[in-house]
């Protein structure tokens, strides 16, 4: 009888035993889970902040390459300035001095402006910043009526040449780019000789640009926009009213109606 209260008293103790690891198993459980989902977590986070980190740098070596180019334009500048301040009177070009409050003016302007190095077409990047000069076109007509050659077109021209960069500096003297190696001395030409040389530099030459534009289409999911600038930049060195591109641009206007 002993015997059998000692093997009942065993088996108490054992499914005790039991009950008290189960709850620990469970509690261990709960933990691992609260410790897993933790980690989840934890990694999660690090992996937003790598993501923010990178694009602070992104936005950091943006904003050291933009402060660069802003130093380095307002260098230019105030170096021109220096040289005429610095100048004895009967030394100096009276047109340089005239034109010295205007240049003063459009300085910070052209301060905000990268040096062109191909980072955008070249139409867009001339129309911005003529515009950004443009609240003192009265100031340089005035100049201009007053004294020609204060500031003509050549000086508007000698200011943008003086932006540009890398590859599309120096500009030289004429634009070997297309026939008649015409002079660069206006804004005009210089657009000219900046069209030819960004499609050379990024679609090839001008050939292989109208080769690539009987290739294009108006396709069904085009807009005229998109159309355009896809079609534009093919064209950029491609001199005006070419009888062979006129013809396979109005092919593309059939395919247009066609599709309308």
């Amino acid at each position: 009888m002993a015997c059998l209260f000692n093997q009942l008293y065993n088996i108490a103790g054992k499914q005790t035993r039991i009950s008290e690891l189960l709850c620990k198993n469970f509690a261990f459980q709960l933990l691992y889970q609260r410790n897993a989902y933790h980690l989840q977590q934890c990694r999660a986070d690090k992996r937003l902040l790598e993501y923010n980190r990178d694009r602070l740098y992104e936005r950091y070596t943006k904003w050291k390459n933009k402060t660069h180019a802003e130093r380095q334009n307002i260098l230019y500048l105030q170096q021109q300035i220096l040289v005429l301040y610095n100048n004895p009177p009967n030394q100096i070009n009276m047109a340089d001095a005239r034109r010295l409050p205007v240049l003063k003016l459009m300085a910070p302007a052209l301060a905000k402006f990268q040096p062109y190095t191909g980072q955008e077409p070249p139409d867009d990047y001339l129309d911005k910043v003529i515009q950004s000069w443009a609240y003192l076109e009265g100031h340089m007509a005035v100049l201009e009526g007053a004294n020609a050659g204060d500031f003509d077109d050549a000086v508007k021209c000698n200011i943008l040449k003086s932006m540009m960069g890398r590859k599309y500096a120096p500009v030289p003297a004429n634009n070997g780019l297309v026939v008649g190696n015409p002079a660069i001395n206006s804004p005009d030409t210089l657009r000219a000789w900046m069209r030819a040389k960004y499609q050379r530099e990024t679609v090839g030459n001008q050939q292989s640009a109208i080769q690539r534009s009987t290739q294009e289409r108006y396709q069904p999911y085009d807009t005229p926009d998109t159309y355009e600038a896809r079609i534009r930049l093919l064209l950029l060195g491609v001199v005006d009213n070419d009888v062979q591109v006129l013809g396979f641009l109005k092919s593309h206007l059939q395919a247009i109606f066609i599709l309308g």
